[in-house]
């Protein structure tokens, strides 16, 4: 202590100002490493769009479902990734009024967090009936190819949506399978190669 307070204060400056830096380091390397980097390998194979909300994403088109990647904002946690089924569209007729699709709209949302918990969440939306709702998910792989599914939904309408639709969220279920593995140490491995690859472009 007694040397710290002997040193001169541009020493002082120096060291606090190095300090910040390592800190800053540690913390920017740590997100790119645990959260940048994972949500990158979960491009592999999508191409890029711009979304009605004028942010970039990643999409891939599978049969009827369409794929999706949200990359987090800078130092954010803010990634998802995300599968939708449905039209999504309304028609407006001639006297101004909404026609909406017989078909809901249905979304399936993914959270991979480096600690290797993934969470779900699925959204159903069919305006027609005036039904709209949002649930957690869990499921189970059978060994039969389908999904043991558990929700939270409670509203009988949603239910008899949700149940008119479980064809649907069982493929939304093996698109996810089949694309994404959530492997905490290989998806960074595989980030960091389409890091590489883009560089090259």
């Amino acid at each position: 202590m007694k040397k710290l307070k002997e040193m001169k204060a541009w020493k002082k400056l120096t060291i606090l100002a190095a300090s910040v830096l390592i800190i800053a380091g540690i913390i920017i390397g740590g997100w790119f490493l645990f959260i940048q980097l994972p949500f990158l390998s979960y491009t592999d194979g999508f191409e890029k769009t711009i979304n009605l909300f004028d942010e970039e994403q990643y999409e891939k088109k599978v049969d009827d479902v369409t794929l999706e990647v949200h990359l987090p904002h800078f130092l954010g946690n803010d990634g998802f990734l995300a599968v939708r089924c449905g039209s999504f569209s309304a028609v407006v007729s001639e006297d101004g009024s909404y026609k909406y699709p017989d078909t809901a709209d249905i979304s399936l949302f993914v959270w991979p967090r480096a600690s290797g918990k993934v969470e779900y969440g699925l959204s159903i939306d069919k305006p027609k009936d005036e039904v709209s709702g949002s649930s957690t998910i869990q499921f189970t792989a059978l060994d039969n190819g389908k999904y043991d599914i558990k929700h939270e939904f409670t509203d009988d309408n949603i239910i008899k949506v949700y149940n008119e639709n479980e064809e649907s969220i069982q493929r939304m279920l093996k698109a996810i399978d089949e694309i994404w593995s959530f492997d905490g140490i290989k998806d960074v491995s595989d980030g960091f190669k389409i890091l590489n690859s883009e560089q090259k472009k």
